[in-house]
């Protein structure tokens, strides 16, 4: 996290020096200081209480003005801390870390007086329970307190004596009916089906004559359009023509459509 937060200032340096003049780098200079105020919390490494030292410096100065007046300085303070933060990734001690990063507060405006960031007091750690009482062992009990088996046992009569003494009561049969009676009438529909389908197996090619029609057979000329109608259906089609015409979908969902305009002419001029 340290390493991550010391490339985060180069990155912070380079946006403040290509920002230039004006609104744009007070702005980028304002957000760094809620990043500087971030890490200003103690901790028992002495890199932490060093960094949250360069926070208040930095703040300082972002307050106060200097860092606006003198943003390259600046910003090569901010690369110089970030560079003293990624050699904690290479092992060197952190002390020494710590020592370049109050150097480089101090270049910032943090007086020599300030005190480093106490760590955290420690708390106390907790008292352990009281170990658990052990229970008296059984030859403690008073004989006294022992009750007889026998007291414990029912005065009256039981309950199951009286239930079978109680007569038991009549069972009722509905009527039986015969198990022929519940077959049906005639063969099931599936049944029927399966006859069929076996008959027509089993005959010979052209034994089996062709079911008789339906009297009320429709002719299927009568169910196309025609006249009158054939015209209104035309202009509905024509219609849905150009607005899918007029659309961005592909042409080719208007072919149908032709075709069935196409086939209404001679409905029409027919009827």
């Amino acid at each position: 996290e340290i390493v991550s937060y010391g490339e985060h200032l180069a990155q912070a340096a380079d946006r403040i020096v290509s920002a230039g003049q004006g609104t744009a780098r007070d702005l980028r200079l304002y957000t760094l200081a809620g990043t500087f105020r971030s890490v200003a919390v103690p901790g028992t490494d002495p890199v932490t209480p060093a960094l949250a030292r360069l926070g208040r410096a930095a703040r300082a100065a972002i307050g106060g003005g200097a860092a606006a007046e003198d943003p390259a300085g600046f910003a090569a303070a901010l690369r110089d801390a970030g560079a003293q933060l990624r050699r904690v990734a290479e092992g060197t001690e952190h002390a020494d870390v710590a020592r370049e990063l109050d150097t480089i507060a101090r270049r910032l405006g943090l007086p020599d007086d300030v005190p480093p960031v106490a760590a955290p007091a420690r708390q106390a750690a907790p008292e352990p329970p009281p170990p658990p009482r052990a229970a008296p062992p059984a030859a403690a009990v008073a004989e006294s307190e022992a009750v007889p088996i026998e007291a414990l046992a029912y005065d009256g009569e039981s309950v199951f004596a009286a239930a079978e003494k109680a007569p038991a009561a009549p069972v009722t049969h509905p009527d039986v009916l015969p198990i022929e009676s519940l077959a049906p009438a005639g063969r099931l529909g599936l049944e029927r089906a399966y006859d069929r389908y076996r008959e027509l197996v089993h005959a010979p090619a052209g034994a089996v004559a062709a079911p008789p029609l339906d009297e009320d057979v429709v002719d299927i000329s009568s169910l196309c359009y025609s006249g009158r109608r054939a015209l209104e259906r035309a202009a509905e089609v024509q219609a849905e023509i150009a607005r899918r015409a007029g659309s961005a979908g592909p042409l080719g969902d208007v072919e149908p459509l032709v075709r069935e305009l196409l086939d209404l002419v001679p409905l029409a001029l027919a009827g």
